[in-house]
């Protein structure tokens, strides 16, 4: 149907007001006419996303992560999760963590009031599609030229009765409204899993940085134990004359720049397990972080990854700019509905007499139109805006799928380069505990002195260090993966 053609056909048909008509017939060609237009809505042609159609993340395969010494890990494209993601570490000190987070994190019961919100913005906006009934009564004193009555009579008048109002859903305006709220819905519930994710994410990830930094301040102490006795044997030797001093200075300075080492490493261990204590949506002052062990945070090895048509489906930053694109879909359709008439529908009974007696019935059915003659322009461009808006929601929602490829992607990478990472880090944590063992032999046997067992040793703790952060990265190349897919 021609849009064109209703100004006329609309304003002869429903123009007239009908109130305590003796011909109520009058209003059924009105009703019969919003019936029939009710059906006429305006669709906007909008553009349609253009999706990745390639079945994997890369174009070259990529194998399993480690082998040898190393742990191996395997990717498993499709595989779904069968319980919550964090759970393949197999850390039942991790599990706690996550579910006290879950449970009290601030930033989630946030999401879940703004879902709440969205969700009740939804049924009033589907609530408002249907007609709308009332009651209403009134009471007033005034004189009275009705009824019989003595003119300038003052008299008690009310009236009470019911109304019933309609607005015809003509050219989907209501639908577009309720869709918008339906979408809004939707983000809203697409950003609480994000939140989830985030949380859930960050706790792991910070249990991982307290149990590797932990570790690493244990290594650096015993190298600064080993630097104290390695000064403190230089220092007999040259008290006897056996070596220069230049050899104790050289120690003191090893001393003193190892235990430059230790305040840093202690300002993180206390920065994570604060932040962590944030995440459980406690306070420092009356709740302490768990101590962890890398040792005790297992590998994953098979990690489950969607597929890139399961990704689309599954992770919520995906999901909510879809929902956002639906949205300012729907705000076009409003913005295009405005431009054309809008038909409302009015009926009321009730009770009118005197508060001194007597009353009488009466009823009024009143059809109204309204359309936009003149605006300067505003609707028009309102519905450009919303075009617009439209647009780069579009682009949004496909630079976000473009991104989430390819952060699955660069996980799937970073997996594959830290397990190479770790295992170049366990040969040379080998290397040095060969090494050490050697020197340790040759000093029993007379064949070294005790400073290069000190130097072995130290060189250990070094070699040891590095293994603990590459063990760490590790971890967390499988968190991200496992993150990047979506979670659960």
């Amino acid at each position: 149907m021609k849009s064109e053609s209703f100004p006329a056909l609309l304003y002869a048909a429903l123009s007239s007001s009908i109130s305590r008509s003796r011909w109520p017939w009058v209003a059924l060609p009105a009703a019969l006419l919003a019936a029939a237009l009710a059906g006429c809505a305006v669709t906007p042609q909008l553009d349609k996303p253009v999706l990745p159609s390639a079945s994997g993340y890369t174009t070259e395969a990529v194998g399993p992560a480690g082998g040898g010494t190393v742990a191996e890990q395997k990717i498993t494209l499709g595989k779904p999760l069968d319980a919550a993601w964090w759970m393949l570490l197999k850390s039942s000190a991790l599990d706690q963590l996550v579910e006290l987070a879950m449970k009290n994190n601030q930033t989630l019961e946030a999401a879940r009031q703004n879902l709440a919100k969205a969700q009740e913005e939804t049924a009033s906006a589907r609530g408002g599609v249907g007609p709308q009934a009332t009651l209403g009564a009134s009471a007033a004193r005034g004189y009275d030229v009705a009824f019989g009555q003595s003119p300038g009579t003052i008299e008690g008048v009310y009236q009470v009765g019911p109304g019933l109002s309609y607005e015809v859903p003509l050219f989907g305006k209501q639908q577009s409204t309720v869709a918008y709220a339906e979408a809004e819905a939707r983000r809203s519930q697409a950003e609480l899993q994000a939140a989830q994710l985030s949380v859930s994410g960050n706790v792991v990830l910070q249990a991982l940085e307290i149990a590797s930094v932990s570790e690493q301040i244990r290594a650096l102490e015993i190298m600064v134990d080993s630097d104290r006795e390695n000064l403190k044997l230089l220092q007999q030797a040259q008290a006897a004359g056996a070596i220069s001093m230049l050899d104790v200075i050289t120690a003191q300075s090893q001393l003193d720049q190892d235990s430059t080492l230790l305040p840093p490493y202690r300002e993180r261990l206390k920065h994570a397990q604060v932040t962590l204590t944030i995440l459980v949506g406690k306070t420092p002052a009356e709740w302490k972080a768990p101590e962890f062990s890398l040792e005790t945070i297992s590998l994953p090895p098979d990690l489950p990854v969607a597929l890139p048509s399961e990704l689309l489906r599954r992770r919520p930053d995906i999901l909510a700019a879809e929902a956002q694109m639906a949205a300012a879909g729907a705000q076009v359709g409003i913005a295009t509905a405005n431009l054309y008439p809008r038909i409302t529908l009015t009926a009321n009974m009730s009770v009118q007499g005197f508060l001194s007696g007597g009353s009488t019935a009466i009823w009024n059915l009143i059809g109204g139109i309204t359309m936009p003659l003149f605006d300067g322009g505003s609707l028009s461009a309102q519905k450009h805006a919303a075009e617009a808006t439209y647009r780069a929601a579009l682009a949004q929602y496909q630079h976000t799928v473009i991104a989430a490829f390819g952060q699955v992607a660069d996980a799937m990478y970073g997996l594959s380069s830290q397990a190479d990472a770790m295992a170049a880090q366990q040969r040379a944590r080998d290397s040095a505990d060969a090494l050490y063992a050697l020197t340790w032999q040759g000093y029993k046997n007379g064949n070294a002195g005790y400073v290069r067992v000190l130097i072995s040793k130290r060189a250990q703790q070094q070699a040891t260090l590095a293994l603990l952060q590459a063990r760490k990265q590790r971890l967390e190349a499988s968190v991200t993966l496992l993150l990047a897919s979506g979670g659960e």
